[in-house]
């Protein structure tokens, strides 16, 4: 059962530190419209997600375009 109550889930933007935490904008503006959460969307009209944001410049693409880039290693042995 869902409830408005309870915290809601975010993605944490990349580009902030884990003692300075803010959720992703490109995340929150996604799962408002095109995601279609509805459990986000509940707690945005109660008032319980702060939805005056813009976004800025270019945009990911995708999630994993978000992810650090792998760095290749070279196998010994």
């Amino acid at each position: 059962m869902l409830s408005v109550v309870e915290p809601t889930r975010t993605m944490a933007c990349h580009e902030t530190t884990d003692t300075n935490r803010l959720a992703c904008v490109g995340w929150l503006m996604h799962q408002l419209w095109r995601g279609n959460n509805i459990g986000l969307r509940l707690a945005a009209s109660a008032g319980h997600v702060d939805t005056n944001v813009e976004t800025v410049g270019p945009q990911h693409q995708t999630f994993e375009d978000t992810l650090p880039k792998k760095r290749r290693t070279r196998r010994t042995g």
